[in-house]
């Protein structure tokens, strides 16, 4: 969870000092969002079919979306400007 949360936190983080535009900020969160649950998931299937000695657990797939959402969460309450 700590680590995908933080990869949302810490790009919403960098992206918050460039992007003006609120609605576009949002939009940036959630593609950062998306991206991570897609990499934690890929990241369990590669350990499936790719690693013989790691195992593939939907836990772990959970535990990473749960902590991006988290973040994501995060960013929009606290990065998010209003206008």
């Amino acid at each position: 969870m700590i680590l995908f949360g933080g990869f949302v936190l810490l790009w919403s983080i960098y992206f918050n000092k460039k992007i003006i535009n609120q609605k576009k900020l949002l939009v940036v969160f959630f593609r950062i969002f998306i991206l991570a649950s897609v990499y934690g998931a890929s990241t369990e299937f590669i350990q499936k079919y790719f690693i013989p000695s790691r195992d593939f657990d939907v836990a772990d797939i959970l535990a990473d979306v749960a902590g991006a959402a988290i973040a994501y969460g995060i960013s929009n309450v606290f990065l998010s400007r209003i206008e």
